[in-house]
């Protein structure tokens, strides 16, 4: 939910056998989400209005998978951003990105850490404590265009476009000259995902469309090498192991060799 956690936060959720398809969907209070059972894996997806997206290049010689030097690397990350970031560093959670190396420019996700533990509190109380955490939406270096929201709210999202960094928002409503000038930027044969409340402005825009439901893109969603459990989310060496574990069992029993059987 984008609201502060509450008694009545209502969490949109699905369930999958094979991280594909949605054999299940629909919202429910945290008390009330179906249990998650052995060998499933928890994704907690955070919405794309909750995210920010920061472009950084990592000092050299800054270990970034060492839980030891975690310390270090927030407190150079919080000067690295401090010019781009509108909040006090301290009231923010950051992740890295899956590819993020010392020396190297990577993408780093801001969110509010407040909103963010109180939901994962109210999960863990629901005995539903979550594995890893994924960007509804994230770069992507190939162009990738969304249309989101309602139909009185309808945004346009955009990734991988030249001279345009990190994901591009905006406004379907009383946006033309920027919406213009953003679509231009945008390959002609690139498909637009649509949630099926926004299919009618994204048939506007002239481009491909293929319907996607947000259950779906929720899937994609907890598919992706993103995990922004990091630093003061970081649930240990153990728990890594055993969400990489899992993620490779569930990943060799989805390939597509083993289907039919």
């Amino acid at each position: 939910p984008l609201a502060p956690v509450s008694s009545a936060s209502e969490y949109a959720f699905v369930l999958s056998d094979d991280g594909q398809n949605a054999t299940r969907h629909g919202t429910a209070i945290a008390s009330a989400l179906p249990a998650s059972g052995r060998g499933r894996q928890v994704v907690a997806v955070v919405p794309w209005s909750k995210l920010s997206w920061h472009s950084a290049s990592l000092p050299p010689g800054l270990a970034t998978g060492q839980r030891r030097q975690q310390a270090r690397l927030r407190a150079a990350l919080d000067g690295l951003l401090e010019e781009q970031l509108l909040d006090d560093p301290g009231q923010l959670h950051l992740a890295l990105a899956p590819d993020a190396a010392a020396g190297s420019r990577c993408w780093i996700a801001a969110c509010d850490k407040a909103w963010l533990r109180s939901h994962l509190q109210a999960l863990e109380n629901a005995r539903l404590p979550v594995d890893r955490i994924a960007p509804e939406i994230s770069p992507h270096s190939e162009p990738t265009a969304w249309t989101v929201g309602d139909a009185d709210s309808p945004w346009l999202l955009a990734t991988g476009l030249d001279g345009i960094p990190g994901i591009a928002m905006l406004p379907l409503r009383g946006e033309g000259m920027a919406l213009g000038a953003l679509l231009q930027s945008l390959p002609e044969d690139t498909t637009i995902q649509a949630e099926p409340a926004t299919a009618p402005f994204a048939e506007e825009l002239g481009r491909p469309m293929a319907l996607i439901p947000a259950a779906q893109r929720a899937l994609a969603a907890s598919a992706s090498g993103w995990d922004l459990a990091q630093f003061e989310l970081d649930q240990g060496r153990q728990s890594r192991m055993r969400r990489q574990a899992l993620s490779s069992w569930q990943g060799f029993w989805r390939a597509g060799e083993w289907r039919a059987a």
